[in-house]
């Protein structure tokens, strides 16, 4: 993410990331959690995208 775009509230069901780089598809710019049933599953999706969009160590 880029250091000026918007911050997501990690509770949110839908993260639009718009505003996020040209290299991103326009198709991948929209991450639905809602569609995952399971709201214990929702919760792992959500963190393991977060914990990939930590840079690296």
């Amino acid at each position: 993410m880029l250091p000026d775009s918007h911050g997501y509230w990690f509770e949110e069901e839908v993260w639009d990331m718009s505003d996020g780089p040209e290299s991103m598809k326009p198709c991948s710019k929209v991450w639905r959690f809602n569609k995952v049933c399971d709201p214990l599953w929702r919760l792992v999706t959500k963190e393991l995208i977060l914990a990939r969009m930590c840079p690296p160590q």
